[in-house]
């Protein structure tokens, strides 16, 4: 059978109220101290600050930092070669200042160098040819 013990009941009720009582206390300590705070405004000194009236106009503004720039899909425009060829040597580096007529690659292409080459002797052919039908028209006349 249990057995009521009304003093240990009248005991824990008065030290909840201590500790309620404590608890109310140190809040309001707290809220009382916080009100008293000032602000924490840094002081600045007034020669470092510049001052001047809000105008309308453009706002450019310059930031420097690390990184890599990369261009978005659509704005990548792809220049084809005129020919089939190979990348040789790659003359500017990504991100280099390039004008209208900086070489930016150079290409080689075997076959056009054949045609190339062909043309050529046949230039020299042809001009030793004329030169032969000169020689013979100068010696039939003279």
């Amino acid at each position: 059978m249990d057995i009521s013990r009304p003093d240990i009941k009248k005991k824990k009720r008065r030290q909840q109220i201590l500790w309620g009582a404590v608890a109310v206390v140190v809040v309001a300590a707290i809220a009382f101290f916080v009100t008293r705070l000032k602000p924490a405004l840094t002081p600045v000194d007034r020669a470092t600050i510049w001052t001047d009236t809000v105008k309308r106009g453009s706002f450019d503004r310059q930031v420097r930092g690390p990184g890599t720039l990369v261009p978005r899909e659509e704005s990548i425009q792809l220049i084809p070669a005129q020919t089939d060829a190979t990348v040789v040597k790659i003359r500017v580096l990504p991100g280099t200042k390039v004008t209208p007529d900086t070489i930016l690659l150079d290409l080689a292409d075997p076959q056009l160098q054949q045609k190339l080459l062909d043309a050529q002797l046949q230039l020299k052919g042809a001009g030793r040819l004329q030169e032969s039908a000169g020689d013979s028209a100068e010696c039939s006349h003279g």
